[in-house]
């Protein structure tokens, strides 16, 4: 048994989160942490269900901000394989299962999450009409997905995203299932227009991370010049809610 941290197989964890130590970059598990932050202040004493759920980090947060239950749902075998044996606990389930085909009786949730899951799914219209079929009425769903209208976001970046949108295609296919829709925009604010710094960020993000034989550098530039592309673990994180 070793200690050791690894990184994920298979790029940057582009379907899930993982728990234990796989390292990520911190701005990619910043991005991810702050939506269940943002979440978290509608579920108290709620019933909640989280869609596509992954390692089942999230589902447990919730319940350590008041969540009476959580169910997480993922179709993933091994990501939920990983939430069981990492966050399984009397009120957190943890089902198998396919968003378009919701096993789960109508009018059961207060809260539904379901965070970077929609553009993953081909029939979208379907998952989006089975989310609206589980919520009670007057419940809260809450998503989120990629906006195209930010540079850098292509699908050809994404190649595991099938259906991909700007902010008033995403505002249109919600409100044809929920009576009122609020956006809410996370990371870039600034229209597009980027700092050097930032470009540079970039770069070091998407091309000299993958290189092996410039780890050194790399481990520089990322402890004292950018720190949101340092590399962690998720066990490494003991509260979420400093974790900005």
């Amino acid at each position: 048994m070793t200690n050791k941290k690894v990184l994920p197989k298979n790029g940057w964890g582009l379907d899930r989160m993982p728990a234990g130590n796989v390292l990520m970059p911190y701005r990619l598990l910043q991005e991810h942490i702050l939506r269940y932050i943002f979440a978290s202040q509608f579920v108290m004493g709620k019933n909640v269900f989280d869609i596509a759920c992954g390692s089942g980090y999230g589902g447990n947060y919730l319940l350590s901000k008041g969540a009476k239950t959580v169910i997480g749902g993922d179709l993933s075998e091994e990501a939920i394989v990983q939430a069981v044996e990492f966050y399984k606990k009397d009120n957190f389930e943890l089902i198998l299962m396919d968003a378009t085909k919701i096993p789960i009786a109508n009018n059961t949730f207060d809260v539904i999450l379901s965070f970077e899951t929609i553009e993953h799914i081909p029939d979208y219209e379907k998952y989006l009409i089975e989310c609206q079929r589980v919520l009670l009425n007057g419940g809260i769903y809450i998503c989120s997905t990629l906006n195209v209208t930010v540079p850098g976001t292509s699908m050809s970046i994404y190649i595991y995203h099938v259906n991909e949108f700007n902010v008033i295609q995403f505002d249109e296919a919600l409100h044809k299932y929920f009576g009122q829709v609020e956006l809410f925009g996370e990371s870039y604010n600034n229209e597009g227009k980027f700092s050097l710094k930032q470009k540079i960020a970039d770069l070091i993000r998407n091309k000299l991370l993958w290189l092996p034989y410039l780890d050194k550098f790399n481990r520089f530039m990322t402890k004292f010049v950018f720190k949101e592309y340092r590399l962690l673990s998720l066990n490494e994180v003991e509260d979420f809610d400093s974790f900005s």
